[in-house]
C-alpha cells in the first residue's frame, strides 16, 4: 500500500463539507463527493468496517453520490498524472480533495473513475475496503489493494493500450480519404445505428446523395491530396458524422476560405489538433465532437477583418491590433446565430485569445476570470499551428521550438495541465 497513509491525510475542510445542505451546483456536488470518497478511504484505513466513524463517513459518501447523480447520471473523474479532469475541466485548483483523489487514482494506476447513479451502501463499502487492502467481511488487511470495477463503479485507464494507439492516425489522411469517396452508402447503416441526428431528424433520412455533397464540401474546402488509407473505421466515421450533421454550416467556412485561404487552412489544422487533445484525454464522444467544432470555427470572425491586415508583416500599430482583435467578438456573434453550433464553440471563439490567468489577452472587456478549458485547448492548437506555419514575416518554427514557446508561456497564457497533455499528444504522434 505505497504511501496510502500520506495520500489520505485528514482534510481540514471536511467538517465544513459535511455540515452543508444539498449542493446547488454540479461543482458543489462533485467537490463534496470527492471529499467524502477520500474521507471514507481514510476512515476505512484506520477503523474496522463496523466502527461508527467509518459507517458515518460511508453514509455521507453514499448521500454525496445520490446528490451528484441529480446533476449527471454518471460522474467520470479522469486522472492524468495526478490531475483530475471533469467534463474537460481541470479540477485540482478547486480544492485539496481533488489533489488527493488524483494522487490516489495515480497510485493504483486508474485513469478514469466513473460513479453511476444507483450506487448503494454495500457496493460502495466493498469497493472502499478493497481499495485500502482490507477484507470485505472482517476488515482484516489482505496485503494488497484489489482494483476492480463493480456494477455502479467503473475503473479504466487512459494511458497506453489501444486508446492511445489511435493517436497514430493521420487526420489529414482521414479528410483526404473522405474527399476521395472511400465511404459509401453501406456505411450509412453505421451512422443510422449510432442514433445521431441532423437538424432534429434521425439519420434514416440520409441518402448517398447527401453524403456525396458532404464529400464535395470537404474536397472544396480542404484541398487535401493523399493516397494514404486509414484502417481505424471508427475515427473515419466520426469525421463523416461531423460533416453530415453540420453540412448546412459549411457555408460559414466557405466565407472564411474565400476571404483568407491561410486562415481557413489554419482552422482545419486547429480542429484536428483539438481532436487529438480530446482523444488523449479520453473524453466522451459527444464532448470530443464539440471540441473539434470549437477548433473548426474559432477564427470565423476573421471574415470581418480586412484581408490585407490579416497578412500584413509585423509590426502592427495599436490601431491595427485592435482591428484584428475584433475577430473574437465577431466570431462569437456569428456562431451564436446558429443554434446547431455547440455553446462551447461560441465561448471558444470569444475566449481563445484570453490568457489562462485571466489578466491578459483580448477581448479585454470579457476578461472576467479564467477562460473555459475548451477555449484553452483551442488556444494551444491555435498558437502551435500558427508557429508551425510559414508567415509573410517569418519562417515556420520546428515542432520542438514551437513546444518550447508553449512551455515558457505555461501558467501565464496556458493551463499547465492542458499544455502538458497537448505536448504528449504531439510527442506520441512522432513515436
Amino acid at each position: 500500500m505505497s504511501n496510502l497513509e500520506d495520500i489520505l491525510v485528514p482534510d481540514p475542510a471536511l467538517e465544513e463539507v459535511q455540515s452543508q445542505g444539498r449542493p446547488a451546483t454540479l461543482d458543489e456536488a462533485v467537490t463534496r463527493l470527492a471529499s467524502l470518497l477520500m474521507a471514507s478511504l481514510r476512515n476505512a484505513l484506520i477503523y474496522a468496517p463496523n466502527h461508527s466513524q467509518f459507517q458515518y463517513a460511508l453514509g455521507l459518501a453514499e448521500k454525496a453520490v445520490e446528490d451528484a447523480s441529480g446533476f449527471l447520471p454518471e460522474i467520470a473523474f479522469v486522472c492524468m498524472e495526478k490531475e483530475i479532469l471533469l467534463n474537460g475541466r481541470p479540477m485540482n485548483g478547486l480544492g485539496l480533495q481533488f489533489v488527493k483523489l488524483g494522487s490516489f487514482l495515480d497510485s493504483i494506476g486508474v485513469g478514469v473513475l466513473t460513479i453511476k447513479k444507483g450506487l448503494g451502501a454495500d457496493e460502495l463499502k466493498g469497493f472502499i475496503l478493497r481499495m485500502v487492502g482490507k477484507d470485505e467481511q472482517e476488515g482484516l488487511p489482505t496485503g494488497k489493494r484489489i482494483v476492480r470495477s463493480t456494477p455502479h463503479i467503473a475503473l479504466g485507464r487512459v494511458k497506453g493500450g489501444q486508446a492511445s494507439k489511435k493517436l497514430r492516425l493521420s487526420h489529414q489522411a482521414i479528410v483526404g480519404l473522405l474527399a476521395q469517396g472511400a465511404v459509401n452508402q453501406d456505411d450509412l447503416s453505421v451512422l443510422k445505428a449510432s442514433g445521431g441526428q441532423v437538424r432534429g431528424e434521425r439519420l434514416t433520412q440520409l441518402d448517398a446523395g447527401l453524403l456525396n455533397r458532404a464529400r464535395e464540401a470537404v474536397k472544396g474546402v480542404s484541398g487535401v491530396k493523399t493516397e494514404d488509407r486509414v484502417s481505424t473505421r471508427e475515427t473515419l466515421m466520426n469525421f463523416v458524422y461531423y460533416f453530415v450533421r453540420y453540412s448546412d454550416l459549411f457555408s460559414i467556412l466557405h466565407h472564411l476560405k474565400n476571404h483568407d485561404e491561410l486562415s481557413f487552412k489554419h482552422s482545419i489544422n486547429v480542429a484536428l489538433l483539438c481532436a487529438d487533445q480530446a482523444r488523449f484525454l479520453n473524453l466522451p464522444v459527444g464532448a470530443a465532437r464539440e471540441i473539434v467544432l470549437a477548433g473548426l470555427f474559432h477564427d470565423i470572425g476573421k471574415v470581418a477583418v480586412d484581408y490585407a491586415l490579416l497578412n500584413k508583416p509585423l509590426p502592427l500599430s495599436d490601431g491595427e491590433k485592435l482591428k484584428i482583435a475584433i475577430h473574437c467578438e465577431e466570431g462569437a456573434r456569428i456562431l451564436a446565430q446558429h443554434p446547431q453550433i455547440p455553446a462551447v464553440a461560441v465561448v471558444a471563439a470569444l475566449e481563445h485569445h484570453i490568457h489562462f490567468g485571466g489578466k491578459r489577452g483580448y477581448p479585454r472587456r470579457h476578461r472576467i476570470g479564467r477562460p473555459h478549458a475548451v477555449s484553452q485547448m483551442v488556444a494551444l492548437a491555435d498558437v502551435y499551428d500558427s508557429l508551425r506555419t510559414t508567415k509573410p514575416y517569418r519562417p515556420a518554427f520546428p515542432m520542438d521550438r514551437a513546444l518550447e514557446v508553449i512551455e515558457k508561456r505555461c501558467a501565464r497564457q496556458f493551463d499547465p495541465f492542458l499544455a502538458a497533455n497537448f505536448a504528449r499528444c504531439l510527442q506520441f504522434a512522432q513515436e
